[in-house]
Order: C-alpha cells, then structure tokens, then sequence
C-alpha cells in the first residue's frame, strides 16, 4: 500500500434529503424560533468527525480542508431566513431537476485541485450521491480502469427511481408490513403516492447506476459490499411488472459485472475470499454508515425492519478489507463517509468512535 504522508479531509454537508430529512430540518427550525439548538456545537459530519480523526492519526498527518460550500436549505441545519424553502415540496423539485449533480460537479472540481501523489482524500458527508464527485475527478485521474471501488452500504444504490417505486407500489397494494410498520413513520407522508410518479434523476438512491453508464466507474471493478436489498426469493418468484422492474435492473447490473455482497455473505467465512478477488492497483473505499444501521450505528436514517453490521462485524469487515489492502501492492486514492446523521447526536454516542475505527484498518496502522 502507498505511504501516504497525508490524509486532506473535507467536508460535504449536502442533505437534499425530501422525506425525514425534510421533517427533521423543520423540526430544527421550530425549535430554534424558540431559543433552543439541540446540537448547537455540531454543525454537520464534518465537525461531528474531525476531533475523533485528529485523535486516531498523527497530527502532522492531517490536513483540515474545511467544507466544500453548501446552500442553507440543503444543509443539515437551515438558517431561519430559508424556513420557506425546507419542505417535501422543494426537496424533491430539486432532485428531479438533477439538482444533485451541481453539487457533484462541485465536489469534483474540488477533489481535482486538491490531490496529489503525496496525499488521499477523505470527504465526510451525508447525500451518498456526492461520492460520485470523488470518482469522477479520481478517475481522471489515475484512469477508469484502473481503480476499483469498495462501497459499504446496506442499499444498492444503481436502482432508478422508476424501478424502485414500482417495487414500493407493489408492496403498498400488498399491505406490506414495511409501508406499515408501527413507528414514527406512520405518521408522516413519506411514502406519499405522488412520490411514485417521479422521473428518473441522478440521486443518492441511483448514482451508481448513472456512473456507470457514463463510464466513471467499470461495472467489473465495483464492489457493494452489506446489502439488504438484494432480491429475496419471494420477489424473484412473482411475475407481477411491478417487481419484475425492480429484479430486472437488479440483476442485470449483476450480470454486467458489478460484485454485489450481501449482509450474509459478509458475515460469513467466504468474503475473504470474495473480495481478494480485486484486481485494480487503485481503490477508493467509500463507507455509507447505515451498513450498520439499527445495530452499531445510530446516527443514520433506517427504516425500522433494517438491521445491519453489529460492531465487532464491521471491524472484521474492515479489518478483512485492510489487509488485502495493504499486504497486496494495493493503492488507496480516496475514503469518504456518508449518510451520517447528526440529529440523531447525544453525547456519548458511540458512531464516531465506530466510524474512526474503521477508517483506521482502511488508512492507518490499525490491522
């Protein structure tokens, strides 16, 4: 593995986010109207992460960069003047109009005047979509065919929306316990039927399907490692349209060679031998934290019925990683951690402490 003498993190606090987010960003903005700020010393991930990675490295290995700029309405927590802007409504405007990609071509051109040989990246976010503005500029870079990617996620995020919400429909006219599961969820839109007849856009629930298509990344040199999603028996039996379009866009990604690596496979003695199957001399690890949602990780958005790594799985599942890593000639270009959710924060809260960890067997003399 490079011995980088650097690590340069940055943040990303890009939240479009149109259903909890929404409802969580209101929520914000009604108290603070009244004085309160629940997370008054946390702004976004970015201040959530830096003490916990200045403490895990060397300080002279560090290198703050701050944040890459983001508006106020799509930021975690709004200022009162753009109250008017955070509803469902204007969220979801925004990603259909392919609003995410503005932010992605930002991250981009930032991650482009920043890298060098000497250093790698680590962005610190929440919208998954803006890993793509880290491979677009990092495949340019070192060349397309030559990294491999490493996503950590609960969700295959290459599904279109079109797909996806059939699947959903499908589900809800079954009165599938998921569309009514007994929670906060019940009590908000956020399976609202006119979501359903949304077009297809570039978004953190599809981003991988369109950089593939635009050739960013090799269908063969991505890997999704802890998925949930992956097309159970029952919905590969049903011959409903519905579903077929939710398995046919599954599987036929499968089938142009992208390495999808279920929760169970993870957690199994098979996925050493599963991922030392990289073949790249680059890689770029990109850690969505809801691989742990509802066990180890409680700063991130999950439906109620997921549960992911627990703690002592994701460390094997990084430590695995890390070491074919660094005792394979390998090079790591890039890391970023997304999907966290800092209003979720109480003090005490053991996701930092996991995240670092983690990092540490990616970049780090953790093995």
């Amino acid at each position: 593995m490079r011995n980088h003498k650097k690590i340069k993190v940055f943040g990303v606090a890009f939240d479009p986010d149109e259903y909890i987010g929404a409802i969580e960003r209101q929520y914000y903005l009604a108290l603070l109207k009244s004085g309160i700020d629940y997370i008054k010393e946390i702004s976004d991930p970015y201040d959530l992460m830096m003490p916990y990675i200045c403490e895990i490295y060397k300080p002279n290995t560090v290198i703050k960069l701050g944040k890459v700029p983001v508006e106020s309405w799509l930021s975690p927590k709004p200022e009162l003047d753009d109250e008017v802007l955070v509803n469902t409504e204007n969220y979801s405007a925004f990603i259909d109009a392919n609003g995410c990609r503005e932010y992605v071509d930002l991250v981009k051109d930032f991650v482009q005047k920043i890298t060098d040989e000497n250093t790698v990246p680590l962005m610190i976010g929440i919208d998954h979509s803006m890993t793509g503005g880290m491979l677009k500029a990092l495949s340019e870079i070192y060349g397309v065919e030559n990294i491999s990617v490493i996503i950590l996620d609960s969700h295959f995020d290459a599904i279109q929306t079109s797909a996806r919400y059939k699947l959903f429909t499908f589900l809800k006219r079954k009165n599938s316990p998921l569309f009514y599961p007994d929670s906060f969820y019940l009590s908000t839109s956020l399976y609202d039927p006119l979501a359903f007849k949304r077009p297809d856009s570039y978004n953190k629930g599809t981003f991988l399907y369109y950089l593939i298509k635009e050739r960013t990344i090799l269908p063969t040199n991505l890997w999704v490692v802890g998925v949930q999603d992956y097309p159970v028996e029952d919905l590969l039996a049903q011959k409903d349209s519905l579903i077929q379009s939710y398995v046919n866009a599954y599987l036929n990604l499968e089938n142009e060679g992208v390495n999808i690596v279920t929760n169970e496979i993870v957690k199994s003695k098979t996925f050493k031998s599963v991922i030392e199957k990289l073949s790249t001399k680059f890689v770029y690890i990109s850690l969505d934290v809801d691989i742990g949602c509802g066990s180890a990780i409680t700063l991130t958005r999950c439906l109620p019925h997921e549960r992911g790594l627990s703690e002592p799985e994701l460390y094997r599942l990084a430590r695995t990683i890390g070491k074919i890593i660094k005792g394979d000639k390998k090079f790591l270009v890039g890391l970023d951690v997304m999907e966290l959710d800092i209003h979720y924060f109480k003090p005490g809260d053991k996701t930092p402490t996991i995240v670092a960890n983690i990092l540490k067997y990616f970049w780090g003399d953790k093995s």
